[in-house]
């Protein structure tokens, strides 16, 4: 074999070898781009999870706090329990698997019974009987085995509270 034809076959196989790592090196990064947007998606999804966990801490506290100051913190309670409901409808849109749409159905489930029991707490305000709010408030409410300066009546249970006639 001539001097020229080993050049040629020199050339041509450093050629494929720099084509075949080029395309595994654009490969490698398709790959590892999906890989980037799964995780994205699932990070967005979390973000969304966890906004909607302090969304429903908020509604939940501020109804306490109305229950409890005659119904002067309800505007405060109104406005975060729409938040939730905006966020609650976009986790609706955004949220597409069987799993998190069923558990997107119990959020709604427990939040219209939580919404019930709100309607009937601020009823009985409106009417001029705070007790009986701190009543369904209390008695559903689950010691924390401390004193009672420092867990005053327990933890909230509203599933108790919407059964408490």
């Amino acid at each position: 074999m001539s001097i020229r034809a080993k050049l040629y076959t020199a050339i041509v196989v450093v050629v494929a070898g720099l084509a075949l790592t080029a395309g595994v090196a654009i490969a490698a990064m398709s790959h590892l781009g999906a890989r980037f947007d799964a995780v994205q998606r699932a990070s967005s999804a979390r973000a969304l999870a966890l906004q909607l966990k302090f969304d429903v801490t908020d509604f939940n506290g501020w109804q306490t706090a109305y229950g409890y100051d005659d119904g002067e913190s309800r505007p405060i309670y109104l406005a975060s329990f729409k938040r939730f409901e905006r966020n609650l409808a976009k986790a609706r849109a955004q949220l597409r698997t069987a799993r998190e749409q069923e558990l997107l159905d119990r959020i709604e489930r427990a939040t219209d019974d939580f919404a019930r029991l709100d309607d009937a707490s601020w009823a009985a305000l409106q009417a001029g009987r705070p007790d009986e709010v701190k009543r369904i408030f209390m008695s559903s409410a689950t010691s924390l085995n401390r004193t009672r300066d420092f867990q005053g009546a327990g933890l909230v249970d509203l599933m108790r509270a919407l059964q408490t006639p």
